[in-house]
């Protein structure tokens, strides 16, 4: 395994998005460490989201992101 190899993959983070489509709830559900866990909840902390709807209705949905990290 080369260097590379250990600072690349991907982080999943479980995220409900409110009716609002601010995310809320970020939590890791499979990280790769290395504080790049961290850095992907705070990137997911700053997106905002189209929110789900319920007959034409904004509700909270909850989903699941995969953030990729590769050195360049």
């Amino acid at each position: 395994m080369c260097i590379r190899d250990r600072y690349s993959g991907e982080v999943t983070v479980s995220v409900e998005i409110g009716s609002d489509g601010v995310p809320r709830n970020i939590q890791v559900v499979r990280g790769l460490g290395l504080g790049l866990d961290e850095k992907a909840v705070d990137a997911v902390s700053q997106w905002r989201f189209l929110p789900g709807a319920l007959n034409g209705v904004p509700v909270a949905v909850r989903a699941q992101i995969v953030i990729n990290f590769r050195l360049l």
